[in-house]
């Protein structure tokens, strides 16, 4: 009887400091977002806005919007395109979707649908239409098969609290009766156990917040993904023509805890007067730093079919969450033409905002 009152007291005062119990954990796949570095849209990349070809493993966010550089060289630019990004079945079924539904079918949750819109110099209006999926992601909480683990560390501190007010009240000569009605004491109690483990994490929120931080930032990564590009020369794009087709590869492995190495593969099928001509790049990148702040140095070499030339891209960068959702890229670097001997100076500087995590 007295492990029955124990356990309406607990319940009582815990239901919303937990917010959900571990027999809900299916409903909360939508709380389940972390806010990880700057996603890459498909879209975006195919306008070839970007003079880098990685297009970098992510975790699947609901929706994010990007901007194309906004910094040249020495100037400050008005971006020239605009692009979003989308997971339909997420959207779709937000208030419905379960972990383990998500967890049968991980590759359909985690595709996304990318839009972007561009108009040149020559006043020629391009439109891209992008879709990525992320076929593995050991750095997705959602994908995680041990995630009970962190229930078990929330239940372990549930036994903590319960042995503690269990000795409080025994000492108190007060009932587990009179505790669960009494909201003051329950108070009083809590913040008591909360000072006697200050220095352990007794929150969901900062359970998952250090688990990411610490552990899944770098982890595993190989997502893939198509563009297909349109351009016309009508402000309302009336007269679409078809431009080209883009695949992208990418795969991401931990280096340490604090280092992350990504390798990547581009093709760019393109009509060029007339012709079908291909790009091939071999991009990778080295991330040094934490999930919040890293530092990245890139080489990639790419080979164009149109001049056959063979051409070779170096940058350093560093990417930084300024607050909340809104990242900055800010790169600076040289692209060498090994056929024609030329190089040039590379700099880039880009916002991109996604959903909040919750």
């Amino acid at each position: 009887m007295k492990r029955f009152y124990l356990f309406i007291g607990i319940f009582i005062t815990f239901s919303q400091l937990l917010g959900q119990n571990v027999q809900e954990t299916d409903s909360l796949i939508k709380k389940w977002v972390l806010n990880y570095a700057i996603p890459d849209l498909p879209a975006l990349n195919a306008l070839s806005l970007e003079s880098s070809s990685l297009l970098r493993p992510s975790t699947p966010r609901d929706f994010s919007i990007a901007t194309s550089q906004f910094f040249n060289g020495n100037s400050i630019i008005i971006p020239k395109s605009f692009a979003l990004e989308f997971a339909p079945i997420v959207l779709i079924k937000y208030n419905k979707l379960t972990l383990q539904s998500f967890q049968k079918m991980p590759i359909l949750y985690n595709s996304r649908i990318s839009l972007a819109t561009f108009r040149d110099s020559l006043n020629v209006s391009k439109i891209a239409i992008g879709y990525r999926t992320t076929l593995i992601n050991k750095g997705d909480i959602k994908s995680d098969k041990n995630i009970t683990q962190v229930y078990r560390f929330l239940e372990n501190i549930n036994d903590e609290r319960n042995n503690f007010i269990n000795q409080q009240l025994d000492s108190m000569k007060i009932s587990l009766y009179q505790y669960a009605n009494d909201t003051l004491l329950q108070k009083k109690l809590m913040d008591k156990f909360d000072l006697s483990i200050k220095a352990k994490k007794d929150s969901m929120n900062t359970a998952l917040k250090e688990y990411k931080e610490k552990v899944l930032w770098n982890k595993e990564k190989l997502d893939i993904a198509f563009s297909f590009v349109f351009s016309s020369f009508d402000t309302i794009m009336k007269n679409v023509q078809y431009n080209s087709f883009l695949f992208w590869a990418s795969y991401g492995i931990p280096l340490s805890e604090n280092g992350q190495f990504v390798i990547g593969l581009h093709t760019n099928l393109y009509n060029y007067e007339g012709k079908n001509q291909i790009k091939l790049a071999i991009p990778a990148r080295f991330y040094l730093g934490s999930n919040t702040f890293k530092s990245y140095l890139e080489g990639e070499y790419q080979y164009l079919q149109q001049n056959k030339s063979n051409n070779l891209l170096m940058r350093l960068g560093l990417e930084y969450n300024i607050y909340s959702s809104f990242w900055v890229d800010f790169n600076a670097g040289f692209y060498q033409n090994f056929t024609t001997k030329t190089n040039r100076l590379i700099t880039s500087c880009k916002i991109i905002y996604a959903i909040p995590e919750k």
